[in-house]
């Protein structure tokens, strides 16, 4: 019998040609369904077609799938999943006018992976240890966000560790020359991600704003 695995985070959603794709992370390795890589093929029945290339071809697939349990329409169901490599080959057995496509935009998740990790990973890690952010996000997600587009990387970056640094929105709209009503609509799309900033007491916001000095001063801050 096939070993199933499980997935280590929440999926994030990708976007193929205005197709959401969801990426599932297992050992490291990003996975997409048999179902959603036949949809991005424009396969008459991705499931189904993706499965039957998969059985025509399984001694080269097999080392690049596993299955996992999933819940679709409030039911678990046993899901096969390709890695990288797999999904490429698949482009190429199934021969369709969109594999190419597919290929490029299944090369460069790596490389955009890379680039978002280095410019948020120290604010983001420390939302998720301070608990001052709540929700399963993307870092892609993040960065493809309306919010990311209106303020660029960087921006964005500052003003993620203004507010889990305990600054108000009027505050950060003043050290980033926004409006408040800016930072709103900002903060609404990251809302959207599952990224909230809670509201921080005098107190912890005194104590906060003593650690975020200490960063400064040391040449920590991202």
């Amino acid at each position: 019998m096939e070993k199933q695995q499980q997935s280590q985070f929440p999926a994030r959603v990708e976007a193929f040609n205005g197709i959401h794709v969801s990426i599932h992370q297992i050992e490291d390795r990003d996975y997409l369904t048999a179902e959603e890589i036949g949809i991005c093929l424009g396969l008459a029945q991705p499931r189904k077609s993706v499965n039957n290339i998969f059985n025509r071809n399984r001694e080269e697939l097999e080392p690049h799938t596993c299955v996992i349990n999933m819940v679709t329409q409030g039911q678990k169901r046993a899901t096969r999943l390709f890695d990288e490599t797999g999904c490429n080959l698949i482009t190429f057995f199934a021969q369709t006018t969109k594999a190419k496509a597919f290929r490029l935009w299944l090369a460069q998740l790596p490389k955009k992976v890379r680039q978002v990790e280095q410019c948020l990973p120290e604010v983001l890690e420390q939302a998720r240890r301070q608990g001052m952010a709540t929700g399963a996000y993307g870092t892609l997600a993040l960065m493809e966000s309306r919010a990311a587009m209106r303020l660029g990387a960087h921006r964005l970056n500052d003003l993620i560790w203004y507010r889990l640094m305990g600054l108000t929105q009027e505050e950060t709209g003043k050290l980033l020359d926004i409006t408040k009503d800016g930072i709103q609509e900002v903060e609404r799309s990251l809302k959207d991600l599952g990224v909230v900033f809670k509201a921080v007491s005098k107190i912890r916001r005194k104590r906060q704003m003593r650690h975020a000095l200490t960063d400064i001063l040391a040449g920590q801050t991202p």
